[in-house]
Parts: C-alpha cells; sequence; structure tokens
C-alpha cells in the first residue's frame, strides 16, 4: 500500500535498500479482492483509479462489480488491495541496471540458496534474473515505475475508458437528528407517566397531558382524542400499531453536581418497535435519550432533468423510492458510524449500483 517500502539488494554488493511506495494505478476492468473494515469483497472494477499516500482521508468510491450486483468501497476503509496493478516509487538512488536488482515486497531478507528438498516451511527464493534488459541512460532518473513487471522511466498510459451511463444522482443535503417524542414527566409508585414532546410547549398547564403508562404492557397512539384524555392506549403485542412498551422502571437517588442535593430520578427502559432499536433508557431528568430519528434529505438529479428532494428518515429502512424510472432504496444504516447506504436500480443498466453516504 503507498506509505510501505519495496525492498531490494544489489546482487554484487549483498546490501539491501528500500524505496518508498508513492502510489498504486489499478485498471478498470482488473480483477481486485479488497480487504476494507467491512469485511472482504472480491470483483471486476468498474472504473480505473490511484490511491497515493493520503488514501485513509479519501471519500472516494471504488466500484467492484460482483457476480450479483456492484459494491461500493470507501477508499478510506480499505486496508489492503490484491490484484494487478502499477506502482510508483521514488528513489534516488536507484541502481541503473535492474538485472543487478533482487526484489522483495514484504521482507528486507533474500535468500537464493534454499534447498526445497528439505521438509520444512516452504521459503521464498529468487532466482536471478536474466531478461527485462534495461534501457536506461547514465544516470538513474529520480522517479521510476514499476509496470507490468517491469521498470520505466515513463507514465504509465492510462487506456480510454467511457464513463458509466448517468451519475449515480443522488447527494446528500442535510441529516438531523430529532429528540425522542416521549417525555417521563413523574410517577406515582411504580407506575411511570409520559408526556409526548410535542405537547411540551403548550402554553396553557391544563392542557398538557400526563399518559399513564403500565410497566410491560404495549401502548399505540389513540386516534383523535379528545382534549384533556390520554393520547396513548394500551394494545396488544400483535397490534401493526404498537409503539413501545416500558420493560420497567425503577427510581434512583441523584446528586447534583452544583448544589450537592439529592433528588429522585425516575429511569425507564423503553422498546420502541416502530424503530426496533434495542432497549434504552429515559430519565426524568429528560436528559437526551440514545433514541430519536434521524431525518434526511437528498438531492436527485440527472442531466437534463430538474432536481428534486428525497426525503426519508432512519426507520424507512428498507423502503424504495422512485424518480424518473429508477428505483433508490435505503438498504443500511449505521447510527453508530453515521452511514447510510442506497442502492440504485436503473432498468437500463443489469447491475445494481451502491453508494454510501457519511453524515
Amino acid at each position: 500500500m503507498p506509505g510501505d517500502f519495496l525492498y531490494y539488494e544489489l546482487v554484487d554488493e549483498k546490501e539491501t535498500f528500500n524505496t518508498e511506495v508513492l502510489s498504486i494505478y489499478y485498471y478498470r476492468n482488473t480483477k481486485l479482492k479488497i480487504f476494507h473494515k467491512g469485511g472482504v469483497v472480491s470483483g471486476t472494477l468498474r472504473k480505473s483509479f490511484t490511491i497515493d499516500k493520503n488514501w485513509s482521508e479519501s471519500r472516494e468510491l471504488v466500484n467492484l462489480k460482483t457476480s450479483s450486483e456492484t459494491v461500493a468501497v470507501q477508499v478510506s476503509d480499505i486496508s489492503l488491495i490484491f490484484g494487478e496493478s502499477s506502482i510508483q516509487v521514488e528513489d534516488e538512488n536507484l541502481p541503473v541496471s535492474e538485472t543487478n536488482i533482487l526484489w522483495s515486497t514484504y521482507q528486507r531478507t533474500f535468500d537464493v540458496t534454499a534447498d526445497y528438498s528439505i521438509s520444512e516451511k516452504p521459503k521464498w527464493t529468487l532466482q536471478r534474473p536474466d531478461r527485462n534488459s534495461s534501457d536506461y541512460d547514465l544516470f538513474t532518473p529520480p522517479v521510476i515505475y514499476i509496470h507490468e513487471g517491469k521498470l520505466t522511466t515513463r507514465v504509465p498510459s492510462v487506456k480510454e475508458e467511457k464513463e458509466d451511463l448517468e451519475p449515480f444522482g443522488l447527494k446528500l443535503i442535510s441529516a438531523n437528528k430529532t429528540p425522542y417524542p416521549l417525555l417521563l414527566v413523574g410517577w406515582v409508585s411504580s407506575i411511570p407517566y409520559f408526556q409526548l414532546l410535542e405537547n411540551e410547549s403548550a402554553e396553557l398547564p391544563e392542557k398538557i397531558v400526563r399518559n399513564r403508562v403500565i410497566p410491560n404492557t404495549y401502548y399505540k397512539r389513540k386516534l383523535n382524542p379528545k382534549p384533556g384524555q390520554p393520547q396513548l392506549v394500551a394494545c396488544d403485542n400483535n397490534d401493526s400499531d404498537a409503539w413501545f412498551v416500558v420493560e420497567s422502571f425503577e427510581v434512583q437517588p441523584f446528586k447534583n453536581a452544583k448544589t450537592g442535593g439529592i433528588k429522585p430520578v425516575g429511569i425507564a427502559t423503553v422498546k420502541d418497535y416502530i424503530s426496533n432499536r434495542p432497549p434504552f433508557k429515559i430519565n426524568s431528568l429528560n436528559t437526551d435519550a440514545p433514541a430519536g430519528d434521524f431525518h434526511f434529505t437528498f438531492g436527485v438529479s440527472f442531466p437534463g432533468i430538474p432536481e428534486e428532494k428525497l426525503r426519508f428518515t432512519s426507520v424507512d429502512l428498507g423502503k424504495t423510492y422512485t424518480f424518473s424510472g429508477r428505483d433508490f432504496e435505503i438498504t443500511s444504516l449505521d447510527l453508530d458510524s453515521r452511514r447510510v447506504s442506497i442502492t440504485k436500480k436503473d432498468p437500463r443498466v443489469p447491475d445494481n449500483i451502491s453508494r454510501i453516504f457519511q453524515f
């Protein structure tokens, strides 16, 4: 990878040197195996690309065509790549004649006398090269390229490529988190009372509704409640409108760091069935609960077509949106690493194309 070193030994001097890898170029339609943070993917490269020593900061996406789809991998997530490539190195002291060099991509030592008749772990051996004659002049150029197994002073030519049929068509405009819509406002004995966040700004206190919620009972929103009546109603666990259940409720003492006083704080463990996220805690201090939905806004545009807005929330995983004959599916959403993956399905293209957006 860029930033690593190639090691070489001068055959006559038996001395080892190294040269740093500055960048690596991968050709379109080359078969690659990419190791990245999310795992390993193998496929055919859809478009040529170059990585340099700053690849860990790159937001560029690499698209590999597998047997079933096109997978996008962010360059900064890559740890290793197997496949044919052209490597650019820089070493002012690189010897003139390549016939005097033994190369190693991973170790400083060289073994050219290993005996394969010995039943031990196989050792890497090198024959002294007798081909790839050099056409270098008296002085070694400062930049040497390794292209198709040969050293060259010329930048490898890039084949003309046809671009994809059209751009992906999506750009992330905004991603905003909204607070969780339940507030724990009190309790009587072991029964907590909740208020909907939408009522927090009510001007008159008598219009604020406190909903009694029995632990281990499923609740859903009540349709068209009358003023002053509860807005939550108990339901069966198989009700398609079931919103949440309080799995447990407890009261613990809380010490105020500023005043030193102690007061009781109610803590409810809630399981949300709409978002299907793991259970989380809501306390009566109303500090930010580790829940709430993300609201995403994307711009959708293609050449010759006016831009429109695509909006969805973090509970819309798996949903598909259609724009001008193209389908965009929300295929994955990771709130911890703040990434959303969207797959584009175009009837004119046989393979689906995926993109990862960081928010």
